[in-house]
């Protein structure tokens, strides 16, 4: 019973040290959009895959979409899109270890195998802001600058010390208060 009670998500064996170090900053480091990018466009989806592509509203139902949810749709489309061609790379990697695709090169195979990773998560990184998007509407006002890009998510939403981040917060608006005029 204990077992199945069991608060903490179960790990798996360590890996290399410097492997981890590495993901642990694709994780929570932004990659340039520029890099991204280029990784997408090198990139191609195999042409009998034709499963593998973001999700797109039916035409007639987007035609009926307020400006808003048009914009939140093209925002989930464009994560879908990393996830995607971070398959594509695994997949491109597979069908060579498969011997369907020439020679493997394991420098070649390793470096190909991060950028999909690297696709991966950003798009997880792109997924936790998205996340945040929404819980920001439930925030008090004057605490919303938790949903800021300044404050780091980790692996929790709002980063590892969040009574540390409200009471900056809190001490920067009392401070501001003072600086601005009056309404009344």
């Amino acid at each position: 019973m204990t077992k199945t009670l069991q608060l903490t998500e179960h790990v798996g064996p360590a890996i290399d040290g410097d492997l981890a170090s590495l993901v642990d900053k694709i994780m929570r480091e932004k990659a340039s959009e520029d890099k991204i990018t280029d990784l997408k466009k090198q990139h191609e989806i195999p042409e009998n895959c034709t499963t593998l592509s973001e999700t797109t509203v039916n035409q007639g139902v987007w035609n009926n979409l307020d400006e808003s949810a048009r914009s939140t749709d093209l925002k989930f489309q464009k994560v879908q899109k990393n996830f995607v061609k971070g398959i594509v790379l695994i997949m491109t990697e597979v069908n060579k270890m498969m011997g369907n695709s020439g020679p493997q090169n394991a420098e070649d195979t390793v470096g190909s195998l991060m950028e999909g990773v690297l696709l991966l998560a950003n798009a997880n990184q792109v997924l936790n802001y998205r996340q945040r998007e929404f819980t920001r509407r439930q925030l008090n006002a004057n605490y919303r600058h938790l949903c800021s890009p300044s404050n780091p998510v980790t692996s929790l939403l709002f980063g590892d010390d969040l009574p540390k981040a409200v009471k900056d917060i809190s001490d920067t608006n009392r401070l501001s208060s003072k600086f601005t005029k009056d309404s009344s």
